[in-house]
């Protein structure tokens, strides 16, 4: 049975029920007096001219396109009596959805508070989920019809029952009338139809008089209201963080302002007549995540939801209260990210004390934090930190301030005391800090080896079991590194790949007790740790062989033998 509910506009819905099922269109119970031109186009969803053929009956003129069993197919025709019209079918894959009996059509602000410069937001309200080919559209008119536009309705999600769109503002005294209705056309193919009501599905138009409002003058005053969100235990999108609000239909545009501590900030020209629902959103597109707004500080969405509302009050500017993602209220639950401190002190004597991290975070305590060696130099040390704070922090050599590295400006904010410390924001995540070298804003610069041959005359010295040995800064003055090896004539010999830029100390050892080292004379020892009877090296810029010296003596190997007798 066809319904006449729009006059004039004759439509029926059915459901394939074969994929063999095809459309004819006919005049009277079996007389085929309309054929459609040409037979070959598409049938579906796009308005087809039917030619008429008066008196006589034609072939029947089957459309060519197949349907889809169980797919519902809606027929409108233009019903103009016997003549040449139009007709269009339109394929939904359930039945096409009503509009809500109750409460179909919403606006804000309400009709009568719209007001000059201030567009105005409808929301609609389906009875039921909308099948996948099926759009909605708000078509509006300043001029009783002459003329009209339409926007197309805004879902949050596909399965959403409840979508908005905005009429521009109208200058004051302008008279609005508008409905809503579905088709399955897109926004292209729409906007080159000229008869709306011959591809509409379904609509609400208020009980047939439209919905309408009159446009009054322009607010007394505007105010800036200032929107303000902690997203602290919030991970923030790469694409930011957003202000969704009943003014612009609550579609995303430019993301907050960040100022820094997870806080967030948006501003927004406001008539101080309006009442503002809006919502954040944590990133845009199919990325968003909607906050979930509690019912205790938020008003139904018609999605089962509930946005924020704050009502403009009438001065110049107001700021909202801060509140956390998703909640009602300021002071979010502090979230800790994991955050490993690295620092290569492999340009360094390392303090007996070892190596240690102090900061804001442990009250400046330089042994609270001693760091873990990894090997070749480098030192590590894992805090649990609150993500909204920003924390300073500097390296120690040792245990004490004595030990502290010296901070570059460049990476450094001031300490207060002439330097500068180490500044970190604390991440959304957990994170390791790129490795620095200890006093740099970088790592540490590679060093540039070259080989130095070490030479020691034994003449005349009777050789302790444990052989000649090397000791000194580059191995820790360990007294069995590095044994030396005889080359003839009493001398002994050891190669060692040393940083060009370094300095060494060093004494060579006969035996490997602690009563074996060299006395070396003062007049080439040099202090350094506990004693001042080390000898002592620049490193060459090239591969060098130091001259040999005698053990525990300041002279050439030749006279060692005649000093020794």
């Amino acid at each position: 049975l066809m319904s006449s509910d729009i006059p004039g506009y004759p439509s029926v819905t059915l459901q394939a029920q074969s994929e063999a099922d095809q459309f004819v269109i006919e005049s009277d119970n079996s007389f085929n007096k309309w054929r459609k031109f040409p037979a070959s186009e598409s049938n579906f969803d796009a308005p087809e001219n039917y030619a008429w053929f008066g008196g006589s009956s034609v072939t029947d003129n089957f459309l060519i396109d197949s349907t889809v069993v169980n797919h519902h197919y809606t027929t409108r025709i233009k019903n103009i009596g016997y003549s040449s019209t139009q007709a269009i079918i339109m394929h939904t894959t359930n039945a096409p959805v009503e509009f809500s009996s109750s409460l179909p059509v919403t606006q804000q602000p309400s009709a009568g508070m719209v007001s000059a410069s201030v567009p105005v937001q409808v929301s609609i309200t389906l009875a039921g989920p909308r099948s996948p080919e099926e759009k909605a559209y708000l078509r509006f008119t300043t001029d009783a019809w002459l003329t009209s536009a339409w926007k197309q309705v805004s879902f949050p999600v596909p399965s959403a029952t409840s979508g908005t769109a905005v009429i521009p503002a109208q200058a004051a005294g302008t008279d609005v009338e508008y409905y809503v209705f579905t088709t399955t056309l897109d926004s292209t193919a729409l906007s080159v139809v000229n008869d709306i009501d011959l591809v509409t599905l379904r609509f609400a138009t208020n009980g047939g008089i439209n919905y309408s409002y009159t446009v009054g003058a322009a607010p007394a005053a505007m105010c800036a209201l200032v929107f303000n969100l902690d997203m602290s235990g919030q991970s923030i999108s790469p694409n930011g963080v957003f202000l969704a609000n009943s003014l612009n239909g609550f579609v995303l545009s430019s993301p907050m302002t960040a100022l820094g501590n997870n806080i967030y900030s948006d501003t927004l020209m406001v008539d101080t007549t309006q009442v503002v629902e809006y919502i954040f959103v944590n990133g845009s597109g199919t990325s968003a995540q909607y906050e979930l707004v509690p019912a205790a500080c938020g008003t139904p969405n018609g999605l089962g939801g509930f946005n924020r509302v704050a009502a403009v009050p009438n001065q110049a500017s107001f700021q909202l209260p801060v509140v956390c993602f998703s909640s009602c209220v300021a002071g979010c639950a502090p979230v800790f990210s994991q955050v490993v401190f690295r620092v290569d002190m492999s340009q360094q004597n390392i303090a007996p004390s070892g190596v240690f991290l102090s900061g804001s975070f442990n009250g400046w305590s330089p042994s609270a934090n001693a760091m873990i060696s990894l090997g070749n130099g480098v030192y590590v040390d894992t805090l649990l930190l609150d993500t909204t704070l920003t924390v300073e922090y500097k390296f120690l050599n040792g245990s004490s301030f004595a030990g502290s590295e010296s901070v570059p400006s460049s990476c450094g904010v001031t300490d207060g005391f002439g330097g500068f410390s180490r500044q970190l924001q604390v991440p959304g995540q957990n994170f390791t800090l790129p490795l620095v070298c200890f006093n740099l804003c970088t790592p540490c610069p590679q060093p540039f080896l070259v080989p130095v041959v070490f030479s020691v005359n034994m003449s005349g010295t009777n050789i302790g079991p444990g052989g000649v040995h090397l000791a000194g800064t580059f191995n820790n003055f360990s007294r069995l590194a590095n044994p030396m090896s005889l080359v003839g004539n009493g001398v002994y010999v050891d190669t060692l790949q040393l940083d060009t830029s370094a300095v060494h100390y060093y004494k060579f050892l006969n035996d490997t007790n602690n009563l074996a080292w060299e006395s070396v004379p003062s007049n080439c020892g040099y202090a350094f740790g506990l004693g001042n009877d080390n000898r002592r090296l620049f490193v060459p810029e090239t591969p060098s062989v130091l001259p040999v010296v005698c053990f525990g003596l300041r002279l050439p190997r030749f006279w060692c033998r005649w000093f020794l007798v």
